[in-house]
């Protein structure tokens, strides 16, 4: 589970990590490295405002060698300007995007819980499964998040033709109250993306694709639903 805030606080104090005390933006403290990945590193923060406003959110932020890279930077635009769009309780929200010390981050709501991999890692080396109920529930709420993302439509009610690409274990969170939500939409296609992919280039991880993704092929909201069934059968 995500440790509290006064854990947090605690932890830093006895290890003295005060490497980690940026302020984004003016407003984001960080407070503890989550995890990092090719494009970006994430962080668990404190959101500051007026009146003694306070609350943990997470900093998505892109690494700092890649700022000078369009590619990787029109990419990063793109996650945060569809993560945007998509407002829906079973996909973690995007709450800011900006700019610091020319590194874009995005603000993501701070879900407690933990990841659907993490949470197998867990029972099976308890020699046990996960719950059928809690199975089947995370499963109905990630195929609500996906059918949300795939019937997006632009201001003149064209399709977005959405696909997430990249429907894994480790992209669902479990809440603790046992709801499931969709993040990570770092590689996923749509119509309003400035940066495409080219034919026949592959994004996901190979583990779920479906026989369309492996081969490089067109996708449409499908290749998700595979991904998605792969995880609860």
């Amino acid at each position: 589970m995500t440790p509290s805030f006064g854990v947090v606080r605690i932890r830093l104090l006895i290890h003295g990590k005060n490497h980690l005390a940026d302020l984004i933006a003016g407003r984001y403290q960080l407070i503890e490295p989550l995890g990092q990945g090719g494009m970006a590193e994430v962080f668990l923060a404190e959101q500051s405002g007026p009146r003694g406003f306070v609350r943990q959110v997470v900093l998505k932020r892109m690494r700092a060698h890649l700022t000078k890279d369009k590619s990787f930077v029109l990419n990063f635009e793109d996650e945060a300007r569809l993560a945007a769009l998509l407002q829906h309780p079973n996909i973690v929200r995007t709450e800011d995007f900006g700019e610091h010390d020319g590194q874009l981050f995005m603000v993501l709501e701070h879900v407690h819980g933990d990841d659907l991999s993490c949470l197998a890692r867990v029972t099976h080396g308890a020699d046990q499964a996960l719950p059928l109920n809690l199975v089947l529930q995370v499963g109905v709420d990630i195929a609500d998040a996906l059918e949300h993302a795939h019937k997006q439509v632009d201001s003149s009610g064209n399709p977005l033709q959405v696909v997430h690409r990249d429907v894994s274990p480790q992209n669902i969170m479990v809440t603790d109250k046992g709801q499931g939500k969709l993040l990570d939409f770092g590689i996923a296609r749509a119509s309003i993306n400035q940066e495409q992919t080219k034919a026949k280039e592959v994004k996901g991880k190979i583990a779920y694709f479906s026989p369309e993704q492996a081969r490089g092929g067109d996708l449409d909201g499908r290749c998700d639903q595979f991904a998605l069934g792969g995880r609860t059968l």
